[in-house]
């Protein structure tokens, strides 16, 4: 399931008692006591994955996850629901949200007395504990009332963040602990809640990333999974349109969205900041013909390249101490990668001779953020910078080593024909596609000028290696690795790049399943000189794509479009293979040469919009006897709202006729 998914019709759970005196009246008491404590912990950081604090009832997920615990039409009731997802999608931040929600009344009132949330990055390196003493140390003076607590397991419910950071793995014999105030391994605790052997009536919430879901399925006892998405495709489209002034850009935006990994990588709201910023950066620095970048790397490497230039006009490159710390960084993200690792401790900086003031003094910006919830750790400020910064690193190691001592080794870290022989492995393939990404003509020359010294052609000449070699196995190359090629090769953005490295390929088969595979397939094809056989399986990328395509949100309201826009969306409305139904362009100055484009395109047959949305749109009676004629012509718009324009009574005279047209089918009028 989906977090949109879970099964309408489940029965409410029902408990064996109601909501305490302290949880009705809300004031006095140790729980009193306590969700005050849990309120202001976890108040403490502005939620960077979601924004701006909002009520619970604006909260999909949290009125979906009101009814997680819901039976479901078949009478299963799951006693642990499982919230798993990409890396840095936000699952933490919803965990987060749901203690700061129960505490605030918002969520699972007279179902749980008491919430605990469980970091298992936090707890796991303490020494032996009782369960008692754990959750003691969440209460605000340590002296929980754990009597009263116990008593009452099946109104007990905890929230165990992170279970990719617990490190110790039970052996099969291990036995594991029944009693809340036995002594026991910190690794041994958590693996007898999870598996119910410990407090077996609690209610559970897990956060786990995809990678670690199947560690996770020998561990818990009657889950419910429920996908994180993170930020709907509407309001991705509404922040980065909201970001861009520039009309060219803003066009290209709306064009790149189905087809770059952009969309699909701001699923969280730091991401959609960050690469919001890096838009406005390519605005700034780049004529207005120039494209928007195509690739993720492309993007990443604008903002990165920015945040490391030095601003002292003195000063055009890093200097060595400058250049030691940016390794030094990518040294421990590589490591990270590699060793499936994003939370770092002090020791580890430490190890690379990192300081936070450095850190930020080179980026201008905190590049590691310090977990608010656990003192000494630090993660990046998304997964996808620790990638990005750890493909550097192979590009910054290749510097200081001559061309015959390749293949690139040094102690923890893979060397680059390691690399290159993981295969499709998932956790490394964006650190693969950032480093081919890295090699494109543009970002080296920015690198070089940013390093102040030339980039070997050393890693370039490997990676083309790597490619060029998976066409001359003599057994078919696996459709997942030629696939993983088109994917990095497409980042390069290198035409002949490409079809050096493709040269050797006669044989191709493709399996696609995003539109995104179409893409770099597409670039790729169009460069293979040699190809004598292809195949190509299609999973239900056009059936899916008949729903969404062309890629528009149902909403534009407030987005600041202009009249190129509209021009855009008028082909969209009569494209013969959309779906489109309805849109809102509220509070846009569509204006009267907007509305030409988009009344010419309703008195299209295509046009199946059945709901249009103009609300402050500034228009006037200028645009009246279009939209009439228009209006007297269409037969599938049911539902229009015209409200907060200035039509003056000459226009609504025009316009009404057309309401009152025989052929019109408008039911509501606004």
């Amino acid at each position: 399931h989906s977090l949109a998914e879970i099964p309408k019709d489940s029965e409410p759970v029902k408990t064996d008692q109601g909501p305490s005196k302290e949880e009705g009246s809300d004031q006095g008491g140790d729980k009193w006591d306590y969700k005050r404590h849990v309120m202001t912990k976890f108040s403490v950081r502005m939620d960077v994955y979601h924004g701006p604090e909002k009520s619970a009832s604006d909260w999909t997920e949290m009125q979906m996850l009101a009814g997680a615990f819901n039976p479901d039409r078949g009478g299963f009731q799951p006693c642990t629901v499982v919230l798993h997802g990409k890396s840095g999608v936000g699952k933490s931040a919803l965990a987060r949200k749901i203690m700061l929600c129960w505490a605030r009344g918002d969520l699972y009132q007279g179902m749980f007395s008491y919430v605990f949330f469980l970091h298992t990055r936090e707890i796991q390196w303490r020494r032996e504990s009782s369960f008692a003493e754990l959750i003691s140390r969440e209460w605000p003076d340590s002296q929980a009332p754990v009597m009263e607590i116990m008593s009452q397991p099946e109104r007990l419910l905890f929230v165990v963040d992170s279970f990719d950071d617990l490190n110790s793995a039970l052996k099969d014999n291990t036995k594991l602990c029944g009693d809340w105030a036995e002594k026991q391994p910190m690794s041994v605790l958590i693996h007898s809640l999870l598996k119910k052997v410990l407090l077996p009536a609690s209610s559970l919430i897990v956060t786990v990333r995809d990678v670690g879901i199947d560690k996770l399925k020998s561990v818990v006892v009657a889950p419910r999974y429920l996908l994180v998405r993170g930020i709907s495709v509407e309001k991705r489209f509404h922040l980065f349109l909201e970001h861009i002034s520039n009309e060219h850009q803003k066009m290209q935006v709306l064009r790149l969205m189905d087809t770059c990994e952009l969309l699909d990588q701001c699923q969280v709201f730091s991401m959609c900041s960050l690469m919001c910023a890096t838009l406005q950066l390519q605005e700034a620095t780049e004529e207005s013909v120039v494209p928007i970048s195509l690739t993720f790397t492309g993007l990443y490497a604008t903002f990165v390249f920015y945040q490391l230039t030095p601003q002292e006009m003195s000063q055009r490159c890093l200097n060595q101490e400058e250049r030691a710390v940016l390794k030094g960084l990518c040294r421990m993200a590589v490591e990270g990668v590699w060793d499936m690792k994003s939370v770092f401790d002090s020791d580890d900086l430490m190890v690379h001779g990192l300081r936070e003031s450095e850190l930020a003094t080179l980026f201008h910006m905190n590049v590691l953020l310090q977990d608010s919830h656990c003192e000494g750790y630090y993660t990046f400020f998304h997964l996808s910078l620790q990638e990005f910064c750890a493909a550097l690193y192979y590009v910054l190691e290749g510097l200081e080593r001559q061309p015959d001592l390749c293949p690139l080794f040094v102690e923890k870290i893979k060397s680059l024909m390691e690399l290159k022989q993981t295969g499709f492995n998932f956790h490394l393939l964006q650190m693969k596609r950032f480093l081919f990404g890295l090699m494109n003509n543009e970002a080296l020359r920015t690198l070089e000028v940013l390093l102040g010294c030339p980039i070997p052609l050393m890693v370039k000449q490997k990676l083309l290696h790597w490619v060029y070699l998976l066409g001359q196995q003599t057994n078919p190359t696996a459709p997942g690795d030629i696939l993983d090629s088109f994917h990095c090769l497409y980042e390069t953005q290198d035409e002949e790049f490409v079809r050096l490295a493709l040269s050797s390929f006669q044989e191709v088969w493709l399996l696609i399943n995003q539109k995104m595979d179409l893409v770099v397939s597409s670039f790729c094809l169009r460069r293979c000189p040699y190809l004598r056989k292809i195949r190509v399986d299609v999973k239900e990328v056009f059936s899916r794509d008949k729903k969404t395509w062309p890629v528009i949100p149902r909403w534009l309201d407030r987005c600041g479009l202009t009249h190129t826009c509209y021009l855009m969306i008028s082909q969209i409305l009569t494209t013969s293979s959309t779906s489109l139904k309805s849109l809102g362009l509220a509070g846009n100055k569509v204006t009267d040469q907007g509305m030409k484009p988009l009344c010419d395109a309703l008195k299209v047959s295509q046009c199946i919009l059945q709901k249009l949305t103009l609300e402050a749109c500034g228009l006037t009676s200028s645009c009246c006897e279009v939209l009439s004629s228009a209006l007297s012509c269409n037969q599938c718009l049911t539902s229009l709202n015209l409200v907060r324009n200035n039509f003056g009574p000459e226009g609504m005279v025009k316009l009404c006729s057309a309401f009152a047209c025989p052929t019109s089918n408008l039911q509501i009028i606004g």
